[in-house]
């Protein structure tokens, strides 16, 4: 072999050492891609868990109807600093739907017990009737 040729192979593998590693030679890239695939899908599960938590809260504290459920939802998906801004400016205007308002759905207030019992107490002096004989 003649000696030029001897050191043009010596000079390769030096040359190659000088290059920029090629990062397909070292590092998966299926497994890496599988990776980020994964990671994109936890964080897409986690906001949207983060979203229904928050749409919720507001349902529950009375920012928002029913009706407003899918929008606000929607809103906080594509935008969360868009609804977080949304809930302080609005308040809890739907809260009052949410309480008992004494409809005869739930117990009775206290109010419209003092009531009855002065009513029924005012039937049973007309009838003759001893007093709290109607509210038993």
């Amino acid at each position: 072999m003649p000696l030029a040729q001897l050191v043009a192979a010596l000079k390769a593998p030096a040359a190659k050492l000088k290059a920029p590693p090629d990062p397909a030679e070292y590092m998966p890239v299926a497994a890496v891609q599988a990776m980020m695939a994964d990671r994109r899908n936890e964080l897409v599960t986690a906001n949207e868990g983060r979203a229904q938590e928050k749409v919720n809260a507001a349902f529950r504290q009375g920012y928002i109807h029913g009706g407003m459920r899918d929008w606000a939802l929607a809103l906080c998906r594509s935008d969360e600093a868009a609804f977080d801004t949304f809930l302080a400016k609005s308040g809890p205007t739907f809260g009052s739907l949410l309480k008992n308002h004494g409809d005869g759905r739930g117990e009775p207030t206290p109010a419209r017990l003092a009531l009855r019992s002065e009513a029924a107490d005012a039937i049973c002096a007309q009838l003759g009737l001893p007093m709290g004989a109607l509210t038993k």
